[in-house]
């Protein structure tokens, strides 16, 4: 029997070869569409709002914490931005910690933060609390809310109103 060693070791590479090509491939894990929006409270922005899409045949939930103009982009996980495909209930309650956005500027080589800004958006928070200005549970407990979400980018604003 004569083996030719050349052509067994291209056989052998291009067969390797193939393998990873089609195991190395790709996200693994469940379809995902890019998820963002804006929340409105009673037609105001709704600030420092935890946002949640529950996929409809379970799975892991996306999240997001609205800014101060109310705008969310979904986090599906670490840095996975997005929500799995499909049906969601969609959950909006206010969130439990203070928020505060921020600018660092830097002067000579040192970061410095505007705290009188910091503490306004505090402060803002705290009076919304205190004046009652609470979600109802209707948007958060068996949430009245819902979304399909599609491959690719999608875009959900909600009107709270109460």
């Amino acid at each position: 029997m004569n083996i030719n060693l050349p052509r067994m070791n291209f056989i052998s590479s291009a067969i390797l070869i193939s393998i990873i090509s089609l195991h190395g491939c790709g996200r693994s894990g469940p379809q995902l569409g890019e998820v963002s929006g804006r929340v409105t409270v009673n037609g105001q922005p709704g600030r420092n709002l935890s946002v949640t899409f529950a996929p409809a045949v379970g799975g892991r939930p996306s999240m997001a914490t609205t800014d101060d103009e109310g705008h969310y982009e979904l986090l599906f996980s670490g840095t996975t931005m997005g929500a799995m495909v499909g049906e969601h209930s969609v959950s909006i309650m206010e969130n439990p910690n203070l928020m505060a956005s921020y600018e660092v500027k830097v002067v000579d080589g040192v970061g410095h933060v505007d705290s009188t800004a910091m503490n306004k958006q505090i402060a803002q928070q705290l009076k919304d609390r205190k004046s009652g200005k609470r979600i109802p549970t209707k948007y958060y407990q068996n949430s009245v809310l819902n979304a399909k979400v599609q491959p690719g980018d999608n875009t959900f604003d909600f009107e709270l109103t109460f």
